[in-house]
C-alpha cells in the first residue's frame, strides 16, 4: 500500500484502493502496489491515524507499507530544525499501531 496526499503521482503498476470514506479520499489517495489487502484493512481508526500523521508532520511525502514494514518517504527541506522533524516518528508510531490493530 501507498498512501499520499491527493495531489501525489500514482505509483507505477499500482491499483487505486477505495475506502468508502469520501472525506478521507478527498484528502488522500491509497494504492495497492502488491499483494491485495483484506477488506476493512484501512478501517476508520486507521484512517484517523493516517490523517493525524499527515496533519502533524511538517514534511510532504508518502506512507508505504511494503513487505510488512511501514515507511515514510520524504525529503526534509534544507534548514529544517530537529524539533520539527522529531514530530514525524511519534505520529508514524501511532499509524503503525493502527495498522497492526486492523491487520489482526
Amino acid at each position: 500500500m501507498d498512501i499520499a496526499k491527493e495531489s501525489s503521482l500514482t505509483p507505477l503498476g499500482s491499483m487505486p484502493f477505495k475506502t468508502g470514506d469520501a472525506t478521507f479520499e478527498k484528502r488522500f489517495t491509497a494504492w495497492q502496489t502488491g499483494v491485495p489487502v483484506r477488506s476493512g484493512w484501512l478501517a476508520a481508526a486507521t484512517r484517523a491515524a493516517v490523517t493525524a500523521f499527515f496533519d502533524t508532520t511538517p514534511l510532504s511525502g508518502s506512507l508505504w507499507v511494503r513487505e510488512r514494514l511501514l515507511q515514510y518517504v520524504t525529503v526534509a527541506p534544507k534548514g529544517m530544525d530537529a524539533s520539527a522533524l522529531d514530530q514525524g516518528p511519534h505520529a508514524q508510531a501511532a499509524v503503525a499501531l493502527a495498522f497492526e490493530r486492523t491487520a489482526g
